[in-house]
């Protein structure tokens, strides 16, 4: 009995090596890809600006970071999970928000297992 106590402390220390090596890894991944979103909301929005104006202007003419406004973040959300561009009938910008509706969700997972496993290891204390 103790000796499987001991075993199964010495997995949960494996598990937390394991955790603890994997949290600047995937931070940095995490850190990619946010990059890569904001390139894809810049795309997005030159794409918009460019072959549908006039839903560029009706979300605010969002920009990522000069007219960077709560509510053109709140109109461009509202656009890509509502699937707005199906409307447009623009199949190249319809690809495109599609990829992005699947990637935030991608990066949220990635954020989401990092605040996770930061409060793991936080809780568990050294012997």
């Amino acid at each position: 009995m103790i000796a499987q106590m001991g075993l199964a402390s010495h997995k949960k220390g494996i598990n937390m090596e394991i955790l603890k090596m994997a949290v600047p890894v995937v931070f940095a991944a995490g850190f990619v890809m946010v990059i890569i979103w904001l390139g894809c909301c810049a795309r997005l929005f030159a794409l918009l600006k460019v072959r549908q104006p006039e839903k560029y202007k009706q979300m605010g003419e969002p920009s990522v970071i000069l007219n960077n406004s709560i509510r053109n973040n709140m109109a461009f959300m509202r656009f890509l999970f509502r699937r707005e561009d199906r409307a447009l009938g623009d199949l190249a910008i319809s690809r495109f928000t599609g990829f992005m509706f699947y990637y935030f969700f991608v990066v949220l997972a990635v954020y989401l297992f990092l605040v996770i496993s930061i409060f793991s290891l936080v809780q568990t204390k050294p012997h």
